[in-house]
């Protein structure tokens, strides 16, 4: 995250949201974590109800904003895009959910840095099986690629396709301490146990 923690303001995009939405004061601890910077934290969820929608709570030098929008909708349409320098989807489980593939695509457009959560290490496996089925859909095009982005065969320009990928997880330090029943495995899971970046 080098680079985003510098700036004297931060943007910060919650995806995925949903009972995250009614503990928004859970996030006021980031304004005594980071008292010298201002962070403007985006909940965005097609679960957050449209009553809350829009609404903006704040407290010192943080603020809260909830949206119910998917996140590659809020990405696509709302004009403080260029301003995202972060995306954070907590207990992501990509592979779960139909709606992840429009939504890395559109991360992966925007180049906007992302970093994801999820319950153990099998479901970010399951994740990345999941994102390197992507890889016929971002099949760049010669002309929007620059030199750098391509190599040399022959004597001819090649394509270079590249994948998002998960790195190498790590355990989070603010995962949730109590153990979540499976009634489907008999693996060990913490809310937001592990934690990696999405690297496009």
């Amino acid at each position: 995250m080098s680079g985003v923690t510098d700036r004297q303001s931060l943007r910060i995009v919650l995806g995925a949201v949903d009972k995250e939405a009614d503990l928004v004061v859970t996030m006021f601890e980031l304004s005594v974590l980071l008292p010298d910077k201002q962070i403007d934290i985006i909940m965005v969820g097609p679960l957050i109800s449209d009553k809350i929608s829009g609404s903006k709570v704040e407290h010192g030098n943080l603020s809260v904003t909830r949206f119910s929008t998917s996140l590659q909708d809020y990405i696509r349409y709302s004009s403080e895009t260029d301003s995202i320098d972060l995306i954070i989807c907590l207990n992501a489980g990509l592979a779960a959910y139909p709606s992840w593939r429009e939504a890395v695509l559109t991360v992966a457009e925007k180049r906007i840095k992302c970093y994801i959560t999820d319950f153990c290490l099998l479901s970010l496996d399951m994740s990345q099986q999941a994102l390197n089925s992507l890889l016929p859909l971002l099949q760049p095009s010669l002309d929007s690629l620059s030199l750098s982005d391509t190599q040399m065969a022959g004597g001819k320009s090649q394509t270079v396709a590249a994948c998002p990928r998960l790195s190498e997880p790590l355990i989070n330090p603010f995962r949730n301490p109590f153990r979540k029943y499976c009634d489907s495995a008999k693996l060990a899971w913490f809310s937001n146990a592990f934690i990696c970046e999405l690297q496009l």
